[in-house]
C-alpha cells in the first residue's frame, strides 16, 4: 500500500526533493537504521512517544511500512512474531498493520473494476488477521488509540461500516483531537468509499472548526477539499472540471482559514503530517490558479517533496511538481 510520504527524489532535473519523513528530526534516524534493518531504535521509540498518539502512530506506520516489508520475505513473518513475543504492544500493533500493507498490496491500488478475486480475497484475509491483532493490542493497552486508529483501516478493507464507526468512537474517546483517526475515518465515509462527499465535507468541518488553533486536526477540511478534487480527477477523469470545482472563493477561504488554525497558527509545532497538509494546500491552491497562495506553502515546506498529493491528475509528479516550483520563482 502507498503510504502518504514520498522516497526521496535524487537530483530529479537537477533538483534534489526530501522524503518528509526522513527530514523530521525524530523519525528520519529511525528510518534511517530501517534502511540499515536495524530495528533497535524502534522500541525506545515506542515508548518515548506514547501519549504524543499521532507521533505515535505514525511510529508504527513506519515500522510496518519500512521495516517489517524490508525483512527478507522467507522469514519475514518468522522475525515479525518474534518480535511480537516481547510484549511490547506496539510490535502487536504493528503486525496488526503489516498485515493490512501484505492485504493492500495483494489488491492493488486500481478501482474495485481492475481487482482480481484473488486480491479481494487475500485483502479481507489480511485484514482480518489485522482486526485480531489490534482488537488484542486494544484490550492489553486499554488507553491506547492507536489500535482503533488503525482498525478504520481494516474497516475499509472489510467494507464494514459499522466496525468503523464503533473503532472511530473508541479511538477519539482517547485522542478527541487526534488527527490521525480523524482523517482516517473522513476516509471511511468519503465518496470512493462508504459514504458521500457531502458527508464528508461535513464531518470535516465539524472537525476542524472543534479542534483547538495549532493542531494538525484543525486542517481537515483541506483534506476533504483535496479528496473531492482527487475523485473528479481519478474517477470523473476531468482535470479540468476538478479545477474549475477548485475556483469556488467560498472553498478557497476555508481551506485559507484552516491552514491559519493549524499549521500556520502562531506557536505551530512541526509535526509528522505538516508537509503533507502544506502540500495539499498548495495542490487546492495552483490548481485553482491561486499562485500568491501555493507560493506561500510551497516557500515553507523548501526541498522537502510530498508525492502523494501531486499525483492524482498527473503520470509524472515530481515533473510536474519542479515546473511549478519554476514557475513561482522557487526552484
Amino acid at each position: 500500500m502507498k503510504n502518504f510520504f514520498s522516497k526521496i527524489v535524487n537530483e530529479f532535473f537537477g533538483v534534489s526533493y526530501k522524503d518528509p519523513i526522513q527530514a523530521h528530526p525524530q523519525l528520519g534516524p529511525l528510518v534511517a537504521a530501517y534502511e540499515r534493518m536495524d530495528g533497535r531504535q524502534a522500541e525506545a521509540m515506542f515508548k518515548s512517544s506514547r501519549g504524543q498518539w499521532d507521533f505515535y502512530t505514525q511510529v508504527i506506520d513506519l515500522t510496518a511500512e519500512r521495516y517489517f516489508m524490508a525483512l527478507q520475505e522467507s522469514t519475514r513473518e518468522q522475525m515479525i512474531d518474534f518480535y511480537v513475543k516481547r510484549k511490547e504492544v506496539a510490535w502487536l500493533i504493528a503486525r496488526g498493520v503489516w498485515h493490512m500493507v501484505e492485504g493492500w498490496e495483494a489488491r492493488g491500488g486500481g478501482r474495485a473494476s481492475t481487482v482480481t478475486q484473488e486480491g479481494f480475497t487475500e485483502l479481507e484475509r489480511r485484514c482480518r488477521l489485522a482486526k485480531k491483532d489490534l482488537l488484542e493490542a486494544a484490550a492489553q493497552d486499554a488507553e491506547n488509540p492507536a489500535p482503533y486508529t488503525f482498525l478504520l483501516r481494516a474497516a475499509r478493507g472489510l467494507s464494514d461500516r459499522a466496525f468503523g464507526e464503533e473503532a472511530y468512537e473508541q479511538a477519539i474517546a482517547r485522542d478527541a483531537y487526534g488527527y490521525e483517526p480523524h482523517r482516517a475515518f473522513l476516509r471511511l465515509i468519503s465518496q470512493r468509499w462508504m459514504g458521500s462527499h457531502e458527508e464528508m465535507l461535513e464531518k470535516a468541518r465539524h472537525i476542524a472548526s472543534n479542534a483547538p488553533e495549532g493542531t494538525d486536526a484543525a486542517s481537515l477540511i483541506i483534506e476533504a477539499y483535496y479528496d473531492r478534487y482527487s475523485y473528479i480527477c481519478r474517477f470523473d477523469e476531468s482535470v479540468a472540471l476538478a479545477c474549475a470545482f477548485l475556483r469556488d472563493r467560498n472553498i478557497l477561504d476555508e481551506v485559507s482559514q484552516a491552514l491559519s488554525r493549524s499549521v500556520d497558527a502562531p506557536g505551530y509545532q512541526l509535526s509528522p503530517s505538516t508537509f503533507y497538509i502544506r502540500h495539499l494546500a498548495a495542490v487546492l491552491f495552483w490548481q485553482a490558479g491561486e499562485t500568491d497562495a501555493a507560493r506561500a506553502q510551497l516557500a515553507k515546506v523548501g526541498n522537502v517533496f510530498c508525492i502523494q498529493p501531486w499525483w492524482q491528475h498527473t503520470p509524472e509528479p515530481e515533473e510536474f511538481y519542479t515546473e511549478v516550483r519554476k514557475k513561482l520563482g522557487l526552484s
